[in-house]
């Protein structure tokens, strides 16, 4: 299985996706995690969940129209 994390923290919260393909390469899985200091970084994802959720969808089908992974398993 191939995984590629990135992440970043702030002083509000700390984040990291994780984009794993599995290893007969025919899946891929996005995972979030987030860790919040404050009711600021609270608030803020209660904020941007439902937005996040339609952008990483989205994002994989695109890979998946784009030929994935057909063309990124070469």
């Amino acid at each position: 299985m191939d995984e590629i994390v990135l992440g970043e923290d702030d002083r509000h919260l700390d984040f990291r996706v994780s984009v794993m393909r599995s290893s007969a390469g025919d899946s891929l899985t996005a995972v979030t995690v987030v860790h919040c200091h404050n009711l600021f970084g609270r608030n803020y994802i209660r904020l941007i969940a439902p937005f996040h959720r339609l952008v990483v969808r989205s994002a994989l089908e695109r890979a998946a129209r784009a030929g994935w992974p057909a063309d990124a398993a070469a």
